[in-house]
C-alpha cells in the first residue's frame, strides 16, 4: 500500500513538474523563452531535466542499486531478451505506421514532425533529451512507477505501454488523425513494459530505450545534416 501511494504521489508530481513547473519561473518572471539565446534555452532546459532524473533517483535509489548489481550480473540474458521483445515491437510499429500513412494520412505523426524541428534548432540538446534524459525518466515512471500502482501484471504491461504511447501523440496532436499514431508508439512501449514485467529490473528497459532512440536520433541527424 506504501509503495502504491509513492507512485501515485510521483506519476502525479511528474505530469505537474514536466507541464507546469518547468515553466513556472518563465511565467512568474514573465520570460518569453524563445526570445532567449540558444545557451541559456539549452542551460535551463537541462537543469530541469537533471533536476528531475535527481529527484527520481533520490526516490527509488534503494531500488536502483539493487537493479544495477543485478543488471551487471545478468545483462546478457536481459539484453538477449530486450532485443527479442525490441524487434517485435520495432516491426508492429513499422508495420503499423506504415497503414496509417497508406489508408489514414499521408503525414507523418506530428510528434516525430516536433522532433525533427527541435533536432535542426538543438541537436545536442536533443541527443541528451532523447538518449539521456528519455530512458531514465519514461522507463522509471511509464514503467517503474505503474508497477508500484498497478503490480506486476499483464495489465500493468498494456496500461504502460498505451500510456506511454498516448502521451507521445496527445502532447503534440493536431487533428483526430494523430490518434492512430498511438498504435505504433504503444507498440514499444509495450514491449518496454513486458520487458520489464519479465526481468523485473529497470535498467534492462532503461538500456533497451536508449538503443532505440540513440539509433533513431542519429538516423535523424544524418538525414537531416548530411
Amino acid at each position: 500500500m506504501k509503495k502504491r501511494t509513492i507512485g501515485i504521489i510521483i506519476l502525479i508530481f511528474y505530469f505537474i513538474y514536466t507541464y507546469y513547473l518547468a515553466y513556472l519561473p518563465l511565467e512568474v518572471f514573465n520570460i518569453d523563452l524563445s526570445t532567449l539565446s540558444v545557451l541559456v534555452k539549452i542551460a535551463y532546459l537541462l537543469i530541469f531535466d537533471l533536476g528531475l532524473i535527481l529527484i527520481l533517483y533520490f526516490v527509488y535509489r534503494k531500488d536502483f542499486k539493487h537493479d544495477i548489481k543485478d543488471f551487471k550480473k545478468n545483462w546478457k540474458k536481459y539484453l538477449k531478451m530486450g532485443f527479442k521483445y525490441w524487434l517485435i515491437g520495432l516491426a508492429i510499429m513499422g508495420i503499423s505506421n506504415l497503414l496509417i500513412q497508406i489508408f489514414v494520412t499521408s503525414n507523418i505523426a506530428e510528434n516525430e514532425e516536433s522532433v525533427r524541428t527541435l533536432i535542426k534548432s538543438f541537436p545536442l540538446y536533443m541527443l541528451f533529451a532523447t538518449c539521456i534524459y528519455a530512458p531514465i525518466v519514461e522507463e522509471t515512471i511509464f514503467r517503474k512507477t505503474l508497477k508500484e500502482i498497478i503490480g506486476y501484471n499483464l495489465i500493468f504491461v498494456f496500461v504502460s505501454g498505451v500510456l506511454f504511447g498516448s502521451l507521445h501523440v496527445l502532447g503534440s496532436m493536431t487533428s483526430v488523425t494523430d490518434l492512430y499514431y498511438i498504435i505504433p508508439y504503444s507498440s514499444v512501449g509495450i514491449a518496454f513494459a513486458y520487458l520489464y514485467y519479465k526481468t523485473r529490473n529497470i535498467c534492462s528497459t532503461i538500456v533497451m530505450h536508449f538503443i532505440h532512440n540513440t539509433i533513431f536520433v542519429t538516423l535523424e541527424i544524418l538525414i537531416l545534416f548530411l
